[in-house]
Formats: C-alpha cells, sequence, structure tokens
C-alpha cells in the first residue's frame, strides 16, 4: 500500500503542478526535462538492487560448488550410515558379525557419530610432551577396529585400533599430533594420553579428514574404542546389487532392535544435506534477481517508450537526413549504457562487503575475482539493450512521415 501509494504521488504532484495555459499550448518541456533526473535515479536504483543480486546470486553458486569439489578425507561413495538405538560389546559384536556375513557388504563400523556431521563429541586432551603438559580440545570419535578402513581414512603412521570394548588405544589426526607439541606426528606414537579418564598410548596416526562440515577447518580429532557409546552404523557396500545388499542389511537391523524404525542413509546424501541451507539462500537470491529484472525491465520499456513519444519529431528528422536504424537504436540505447556503469560502480562495493560477509563464515571459501562482477554487470547490458531495443526498434522503423505531420 505504501509503496503503490508513494508510486502514484510522485506523477500526481508533478501533474497537479502544471500551468494550464502552459500544458495546453504545449510547453510543459521544461517541467518533463526536470522530471527526468528522478526517473534516472529510479532505473540506476532498479539496476544496482538488479546487479547485486546477480552477483550475488553467481558468487553463492561458486561457493556451493566449491564445497562440493574438497577433498574430505575419507571415501563416501557406496557408504550408508544407520541409527543404532541400542549398543553394549555384545550387542555389538553380533550385529557386527551379521552384517559382514551378508554378501555384498565390504565392510561395517559402529561408532559415536559416523565421520561427518554438523553434531561431534569432544573432549580434552591430555598428555605429557618432551616435558610439557598439554591440555588440548578434539574432537572424539568413539568407534570400533573398522572405522577407518570403513569410511576410507589413511592410516599414516602406527597401528590400528583393535576389537575392544573400551579404549586400550588412542589414535590421533595429523593436526591434533600438531597441536600437542610434534612436528613430525609419527613421533606422536608411543605418547601416554588422557581422556575423560581412560589413559592409554597413541598407537597411530590417521590423515586428517573433516569430522565437522566444510564450514570449519580441520579439527583435532582423536579415535578410541566405547562399545557402549555406539549410536551410529556405516556400511560400505560393492556397487553390484546394492538395493539387495541393503534390504539384506535392513533385514538384520530390524530382526536385532524389532521396537525400532529402521532408517538409512548414504553418506553422500549425508554431506550435500549439511549445504541445504546455503542452496537454500542460493535459491532465494537467485528468485529475488529475477524478479529485480523483471519489474526493472518493466520500468524500462515503460522510460523507454516515454522517450520515444517525446522524441517522435526528432527520430522523424534525424531519419529524413539520412540516419539508420542502428543510429537511432543507439541513439536511445547510449544514455542506459550510461546508467548501468553507474550503477554498477554503485553495486560493486555493496556486493562485494555483504557477500565477504556471508563467506567469512565458510573455512573452505572461494576469492571472488572481477570477472564475477563483469559477470554481472555483462548480463545486465544484455538484458537492458534487449528491452530498449525492442522498443526503441519500433520508434527507430516507423515512417518519418507520420512523425512530422502535424496534427
Amino acid at each position: 500500500l505504501v509503496v503503490t501509494l508513494l508510486a502514484g504521488l510522485y506523477p500526481a504532484v508533478k501533474l497537479a503542478g502544471f500551468q494550464p495555459v502552459k500544458a495546453l499550448k504545449n510547453k510543459i518541456g521544461g517541467e518533463a526535462q526536470r522530471g527526468l533526473s528522478m526517473r534516472r535515479s529510479l532505473i540506476v536504483f532498479q539496476l544496482v538492487i538488479s546487479q547485486v543480486l546477480i552477483v550475488s546470486t553467481i558468487i553463492a553458486v561458486q561457493q556451493i560448488n566449491h564445497f562440493m569439489k574438497q577433498p574430505l578425507g575419507l571415501n563416501s561413495h557406496a557408504v550408508v550410515e544407520f541409527n543404532i538405538p541400542e549398543n553394549g560389546g555384545d550387542r555389538m559384536r553380533m550385529l557386527s558379525e551379521r552384517i559382514l556375513a551378508i554378501p555384498g557388504v565390504v565392510n561395517f563400523s559402529a561408532s559415536n557419530t559416523g565421520s561427518i556431521a554438523d553434531g561431534q563429541w569432544s573432549g580434552d586432551f591430555e598428555a605429557t610432551v618432551n616435558g610439557k603438559f598439554v591440555d588440548e580440545g578434539a574432537v572424539v570419535k568413539m568407534a570400533d577396529e573398522n572405522f577407518i578402513d570403513t569410511y576410507g581414512i589413511e592410516l599414516l603412521y602406527g597401528e590400528n585400533l583393535v576389537r575392544s570394548d573400551t579404549a586400550t588405544r588412542f589414535l590421533v589426526n595429523e593436526t591434533l599430533a600438531k597441536k600437542i607439541g610434534y612436528t613430525n606426528p609419527q613421533d606422536a606414537i608411543g605418547t601416554p594420553v588422557n581422556l575423560w579418564g581412560r589413559r592409554a598410548l597413541i598407537t597411530g596416526v590417521v590423515r586428517d579428514f573433516n569430522a565437522n562440515s566444510l564450514r570449519e577447518r580441520i579439527a583435532p580429532t582423536t579415535i578410541l574404542c566405547n562399545a557402549d557409546a555406539y549410536f551410529k552404523g556405516a556400511v560400505r557396500l560393492k556397487t553390484e546389487n546394492m538395493s539387495a545388499t541393503l534390504d539384506k542389511v535392513k533385514g538384520v537391523w530390524e530382526d536385532m532392535f524389532a521396537n525400532h524404525v529402521y532408517e538409512s542413509k548414504f553418506l553422500d546424501d549425508v554431506i550435500s544435506g549439511l549445504y541445504d541451507a546455503e542452496r537454500r539462500v542460493s535459491r532465494l537470491v537467485g528468485m529475488f534477481a529475477g524478479v529485480a529484472i523483471f519489474i526493472g525491465c518493466i520500468g524500462l520499456f515503460g522510460l523507454v517508450s516515454f522517450m520515444a513519444r517525446s522524441r517522435t519529431k526528432e527520430v522523424g528528422i534525424r531519419k529524413s537526413l539520412g540516419a539508420s536504424v542502428g543510429q537511432v537504436v543507439l541513439l536511445f540505447s547510449k544514455e542506459f549504457m550510461i546508467l548501468i556503469g553507474v550503477s554498477f560502480v554503485i553495486s560493486v562495493p555493496i556486493t562485494y562487503y555483504f557477500m565477504e560477509e556471508w563467506l567469512n563464515n565458510f573455512e573452505y571459501r572461494i576469492r571472488p575475482g572481477v570477472v564475477t562482477f563483469f559477470i554481472g554487470v555483462a548480463f545486465t547490458c544484455v538484458v537492458v539493450l534487449a528491452t530498449v531495443g525492442v522498443r526503441s526498434l519500433k520508434a527507430a522503423t516507423a515512417n518519418p512521415v507520420d512523425a512530422l505531420r502535424d496534427e
């Protein structure tokens, strides 16, 4: 209501301000000319909004694509995760043995949170390194001995976990080994450590992998056994007959947890789902960009129509003196190209500021280049020239005799 009122108020005030005598004598050209600055300002405002949204959409899509191409430090292909509603040593061993016996299952692992998720367990990792006590916060993975093989995490140094219901060994990633004071991660092997009162030695170092989403940097991570904390199961499948294999896995699960509902997800889908919010932002900004462009085109078409009508005789005289259709179209277009240039200068710092603020939420982020901004202005130029060209072409191809004929 407010926008509609304001949109109607300006032309109403302008028309009410015309003197009847001058209006009847067609001497309001000077009034109209002064009003042109307002129209230009509104067109620039529309173009600024359009360019900000276009470039923002491009940057958001580039950031999401950058996410999906980042190496995670693990192999998520053909891995299915499901919840484990009841745990404990004997139950976990039985579940593992029955699932591993299914043809088509490459490996099975049970852990507290799986491999990668937004919510992770954490704790204080205590050790004495080179005579110095260190206390480092770390992501804690409670997992069985099949964890790194199931998820395709590389063991760089030392030995893997062994089957155990409680912590007898610790695995650490490269980042944690360096955080507690080892320049060479291999030197961490054999170090006595303490976590939540559990004391054991570091027996292996794994390659860094993303335990959290790619919004965050790789965290110091430790992996240890604790059968009472296994709430997530993961199955690596052979690519042949995956559907049949999954049905058998589901059958085993439902047989062991008859009072619960089975739900599973491919790890690729879990990882993809971590960035649904970013995709929604991208789609939303893209939709707003489309609406802004559409509204801008309507405004441009109206302004060009007004210009063509007010300059009918000028166009007729130019054509009578030999002006080509292209020259007449250029006559109408060059002013809008200037307006696009002005809007580009205004939109660049606005877009850069807001998108930098958004991108700073991510550890793995792109650095928008000059090309991205020029793509936005190029797209705007195409849309504007197409809109302006349609109306100006009609004026340029009109018969000059009709334009010069007096009433």
